[in-house]
């Protein structure tokens, strides 16, 4: 358990900018054009406090373990961490 304050902002509409930059790069990186990656979380509801993390979430479906691999792959490359 992680013993730390939960840090809140008010929103901030550079979030909104924030999310279209990164997923502009996920989108390159991954050559995935078609798929669509949505702005999550607090952050992107306007005029509430936040915590400033941006969460984005792709409902791109995955048919192989090769699709899988590769995108795992290009994520590591990246965010250079592991995707669990």
């Amino acid at each position: 358990m992680i013993d730390e304050p939960i840090h809140l902002e008010k929103h901030d509409p550079s979030w909104e900018q924030s999310f279209i930059q990164e997923q502009e790069r996920i989108r390159a990186t991954l050559h995935l054009d078609s798929t669509a990656i949505e702005h999550i979380g607090s952050t992107a509801v306007s005029g509430i406090y936040a915590k400033p993390i941006i969460y984005h979430l792709s409902t791109k479906l995955l048919h192989t373990h090769n699709e899988v691999d590769y995108l795992h792959q290009e994520f590591l490359c990246l965010y250079r961490l592991p995707i669990l």
